[in-house]
C-alpha cells in the first residue's frame, strides 16, 4: 500500500506468468534459486528418512530421536545467526558458497558413514553438518536471487518458495526406495542434491566470479 501508484503491478494471472517467464530465463536467478533450494531438498530428504533410519535402523527411542531432531533444528537456527554476524565481514555470495560447501561436506560424509557402516555417531554428526547448512545457504540464496528482480520481488519470492516445496516433494519419496533402515537411498539423494547445488553456484557465476567486498 506504500508503493507509488505508478510503480504498482496490475497483477492477474497474465502478469504473474510474464514475471515468471522473465525469472526462469535469468540464468543467475535460476542458479541462485537452485543452490539454496537443493541444500534444502537434502534436508527434506532427511526429514522423511530419519525416523526409519534412526529409530528402526539404529534403534533410537522416540525420545532420543526427538532430541537428535531438535539438535539439527537448532543447528539451522545457529547457522542463520552466525551468517548474520559474518555478513559484517564478508559478502552474501561468500556465505552462500560456504553454505553450499558445508552441505556438500555433510552429504558426502553421510554417504561414507552410511555406506561404510561407520556407526551412529558418524551418521549423527554428518546429518548435523548437512542439515544445519540450510541456515546459511537458503537465506543468502533467497536474498541474492530477489535482489536481481526488485521490481517483481513478489513473483521472485513466490517462485523461490514454489521451487523449494516442489523439489522437497520430489526428494521425500526418493529416500524411500530400497531398505529405508539402512539409509542407502538417503545417501544417494543427499549427494545428488548437493551436486545440483554446486551446479547452481556455477550457473550463478559464484565459482568463477570474484565476490563483492560486502553483502
Amino acid at each position: 500500500e506504500s508503493l507509488p501508484v505508478e510503480r504498482r503491478s496490475a497483477g492477474g494471472l497474465g502478469g504473474v506468468a510474464r514475471a515468471f517467464a522473465v525469472l526462469v530465463k535469468d540464468r543467475r536467478y535460476v542458479g541462485l534459486a537452485l543452490a539454496g533450494t537443493m541444500v534444502a531438498a537434502a534436508m527434506f530428504g532427511y526429514i522423511s528418512a530419519s525416523p526409519f533410519l534412526l529409530e528402526e535402523g539404529f534403534g533410537l527411542s522416540p525420545q532420543v530421536f526427538s532430541v537428535c531432531f531438535g539438535a539439527n533444528a537448532l543447528g539451522i537456527v545457529g547457522m542463520s545467526q552466525l551468517g548474520r554476524m559474518l555478513l559484517r565481514r564478508t559478502s552474501s555470495e561468500t556465505l552462500l558458497r560456504w553454505g553450499v560447501g558445508q552441505g556438500v561436506i555433510g552429504a558426502v560424509a553421510l554417504s561414507v558413514a552410511l555406506l561404510g557402516r561407520l556407526g551412529l555417531a558418524a551418521v549423527l554428526v554428518s546429518l548435523f553438518v548437512m542439515v544445519s547448512a540450510v541456515g546459511l545457504a537458503l537465506p543468502f540464496s533467497s536474498v541474492l536471487a530477489m535482489d536481481l528482480h526488485r521490481k517483481t520481488a513478489g513473483s521472485a519470492s513466490a517462485l523461490l518458495g514454489t521451487a523449494q516445496f516442489a523439489l522437497g516433494a520430489v526428494t521425500a519419496p526418493l529416500v524411500g526406495f530400497g531398505d529405508r533402515e539402512t539409509g542407502t537411498a538417503l545417501a544417494f539423494t543427499a549427494v545428488g542434491a548437493a551436486a545440483l547445488a554446486v551446479v547452481g553456484l556455477v550457473m550463478a557465476g559464484l565459482l568463477t566470479r570474484r565476490p563483492a567486498a560486502s553483502g
